[in-house]
C-alpha cells in the first residue's frame, strides 16, 4: 500500500491481520483516526516506511486537530486516537506461554493495549535480534493514547515498539500529547535518536521486558 499527498484516514474495518505487507508513507502526508478503536498497528513479518522530511514531516494525528483548533495543554486534549504500534521477531524477556525459555524464538507475548480483551491480541516477539520492522524519519504522533475500546487497561501508547529488532530506523520522531506513554518499549533491540515526547500524561519514555537498544 502507498500513500501519497493529502490525507487519509485510518479505517479499521478494512484492515487484514495475517498477511505480511509493507505500507510506505511519502514527505507531507497525514494519517488521521478519529476514535478511541483507530490505531495503526505493523505486525512481525511487515514494515512501515515513513518517508518524511525536515520540511515535510509526516504527521499522525486525530480529525479534531486537522479541525484546527489551537494547541492546549494534554489534560484538555490526548487519547482522541490510538497510536502506532510496531511488532516485531526480536527477543523479550517476557513471555506468555509457559514452558518457554525468554528470548528463545518460542517466547511472544501480547503488546499493550491489544490484548485478548480486545477480542484480536497482537503478539510480539521472537529470536531475531536484527529483525526490521521499517523507518520512521520525520515522524509527528499527536494526541494519541486512547483506551482501546473504552477498555480501562488496555490503554495505548504514542509509540509502542515491541520485540522491534535493530534494523529499524526511528530517527527524527516527536509525540505530542500522549493519554499514556509517549514512547513504551518492549524488549527488542531497537535504537531511537533524536525523539522529542511532550506532554505525556504518564511517562515520556518507558521500557520493559528487557530492551537493549540506546
Amino acid at each position: 500500500d502507498r500513500s501519497t499527498g493529502g490525507c487519509c484516514e485510518l479505517a479499521p474495518s478494512k484492515l487484514t491481520a495475517g498477511v505480511a505487507a509493507t505500507l510506505t508513507v511519502d514527505p507531507g502526508v497525514t494519517i488521521y483516526g478519529n476514535a478511541s478503536a483507530d490505531v495503526l498497528i505493523v505486525n512481525r513479518g511487515s514494515q512501515i516506511l515513513v518517508n518524511g522530511t525536515a520540511v515535510a514531516p509526516v504527521v499522525m494525528t486525530s480529525d479534531l486537530d486537522l479541525l484546527g483548533r489551537t494547541n492546549a495543554s494534554p489534560s484538555t486534549f490526548s487519547r482522541e486516537w490510538g497510536g502506532l504500534i510496531l511488532n516485531g521477531r526480536a527477543k523479550i524477556k517476557a513471555c506468555n506461554l509457559a514452558n518457554t525459555t525468554p528470548g528463545d524464538a518460542t517466547c511472544q507475548a501480547e503488546v499493550e493495549g491489544i490484548t485478548a480483551s480486545t477480542g484480536r491480541p497482537a503478539l510480539y516477539g521472537g529470536a531475531t535480534d536484527t529483525d526490521s520492522s521499517g523507518r520512521l524519519n520525520y515522524l509527528q504522533i499527536r494526541y494519541p493514547g486512547a483506551f482501546f475500546n473504552g477498555v480501562a487497561g488496555d490503554d495505548l501508547n504514542g509509540l509502542t515498539p515491541a520485540g522491534v529488532g535493530s534494523g529499524t530506523l526511528i530517527d527524527n520522531v516527536q509525540i505530542h500529547n500522549s493519554g499514556d506513554d509517549g514512547v513504551e518499549i518492549f524488549g527488542g533491540t531497537v535504537n531511537m535518536k533524536h525523539l522529542i515526547i511532550t506532554g505525556a500524561l504518564d511517562d515520556s519514555l518507558d521500557c520493559d521486558a528487557g530492551w537493549t537498544g540506546k
